[in-house]
């Protein structure tokens, strides 16, 4: 992902000293300041509830415990989403008349939140996939619960079919993340439907999504609200390269651009409209396991774990300050050139600089 933020300013109203945060500041300010630290903090929360969207439904790649994470090539309903219709199918075509529910299956690795899990699947379709930290299922780590699927013809396995999802996971680099989901699969292959999902997670964050996937890949909208109050509006289509392109945008007209690999590598970018008043624009760079290396144009690089639950988080304290993304920050260094850390801009975005 890259994100070129660009730097906020603020603006003393006559006879006040009110601090403005923000593209553009607020009515009546003057005399713009440059504010990294806010630019960053849009960042790396509008990072996290993007990961975190792409991590419940399965879609991105973004967790693995293996040395070199399993690459996937396109966006497809293929992960999370076709278990829980495939094994409701199964179960009710092939099992429907056991008086118990199935019994789980063996533990195994979800690459979407680097969680281990098994999967009950009751006669009538409805199920949990349950979570754990372990692969020798001790410690749990919340669960995905679903409904009876509504079967196309009322036959199971029969597409278009819907199920929705509960979801909340209790541990892990996704611990908080909790919500709904409501999921239409229109083909036996699982590449087209339509996912209806809203979220929030423990850093009083929230974001609901729509996003239909087809042929040409996932389009759709979000929108985001942060603890203090700030909000974004996101855009969701597919490049040509075959990469997911998240375009957001702020109301006071800053905007930016996440751009993910299907394997769940990122690049960000964050940009103020008004160059003359910007500080130097930020990117990103974001891995599989959340950690994002924040670079700006005057040489100073940042390292931050985005995910909610992550554990490297030496505050361990978000509680009532508006700048919570900024405890996770990790380290800051100059990188020997100015010019050489400033990522170009991305190509298929659509986004005016």
């Amino acid at each position: 992902m890259k994100i070129p933020a660009m730097l906020l300013y603020s603006g003393a109203a006559a006879g006040f000293c009110f601090l403005l945060v923000g593209c553009g500041g607020g009515g009546g300010s003057s005399a713009p300041t440059k504010s990294t630290s806010n630019s960053k903090t849009r960042l790396v929360e509008t990072t996290r509830l993007s990961r975190a969207i792409l991590a419940v439904t399965g879609l991105g790649r973004t967790i693995t415990r293996q040395a070199i994470p399993p690459t996937q090539h396109s966006w497809s309903m293929s992960g999370r989403i076709s278990l829980l219709f495939t094994t409701a199918a199964s179960v009710q075509s092939g099992e429907s008349r056991a008086p118990t529910p199935a019994a789980p299956a063996p533990p195994a690795l979800d690459p979407g939140t680097g969680l281990y899990y098994t999967t009950v699947v009751n006669a009538d379709g409805s199920g949990e996939q349950l979570l754990f930290v372990d692969q020798d299922l001790t410690q749990p780590a919340g669960s995905f619960q679903w409904s009876k699927p509504k079967w196309a013809t009322s036959t199971p396995g029969t597409y278009p079919a819907i199920i929705t999802v509960t979801y909340s996971i209790t541990a892990g680099n996704y611990a908080g993340v909790a919500g709904t989901m409501t999921v239409t699969v229109n083909d036996p292959s699982f590449k087209s439907g339509l996912i209806e999902l809203a979220l929030t997670d423990s850093l009083h964050e929230s974001a609901s999504a729509t996003l239909a996937l087809s042929a040409e890949g996932i389009s759709g909208k979000n929108n985001m609200k942060f603890n203090n109050g700030d909000s974004c509006t996101v855009a969701d289509s597919i490049n040509a390269a075959g990469d997911l392109i998240q375009a957001f945008t702020f109301p006071d007209g800053c905007f930016g651009d996440i751009i993910t690999d299907p394997d769940g590598t990122s690049t960000e970018t964050y940009t103020n409209p008004d160059a003359t008043l910007a500080a130097p624009d930020l990117n990103g760079s974001v891995q599989p396991d959340g950690s994002d290396t924040i670079n700006d144009s005057s040489g100073d690089s940042t390292t931050v774990n985005v995910d909610p639950g992550d554990s490297d988080d030496d505050s361990g304290d978000d509680s009532g300050g508006d700048d919570s993304s900024d405890a996770v920050m990790k380290k800051s260094a100059k990188l020997p050139a100015a010019g050489a850390v400033q990522a170009p801009a991305p190509t298929g975005s659509g986004r005016p600089r």
